[in-house]
C-alpha cells in the first residue's frame, strides 16, 4: 500500500489485473527504460562511432517499438482478450 493513498491500491487488487498490468510496467521498464539510459547511448557515440543523427534514428526506433508493444498490450487489455 502507498503511505500517502492508503485506500488507493497501486495495481489492481483482481489477478487477472493485476498480471495485465505488470505486463505493461514490466515492457516499460524491461524494453523501454534501459534504451533511454545515457550509458547506452554514449556507448553508441564513444565506443561505436555512430553519428548524433544515426543514435537518434536507433534510439527513435527501440523506442517506437517499445510504446507500440505497451499500446498493443494497452488495446488488449481494454477489450477484454
Amino acid at each position: 500500500r502507498d503511505r500517502h493513498f492508503p485506500h488507493t491500491p497501486p495495481l489492481p487488487t483482481s489477478d487477472p489485473a493485476r498480471s495485465q498490468a505488470l505486463e505493461i510496467v514490466y515492457a516499460i521498464a524491461c524494453d523501454i527504460h534501459p534504451i533511454n539510459n545515457m550509458r547506452v547511448l554514449r556507448y553508441l557515440t564513444d565506443e561505436l562511432k555512430v553519428s548524433e543523427e544515426d543514435k537518434k534514428r536507433w534510439y527513435a526506433h527501440w523506442i517506437q517499438q517499445g510504446v507500440r508493444g505497451v499500446a498493443q498490450r494497452w488495446r488488449k487489455r481494454q477489450s477484454g482478450r
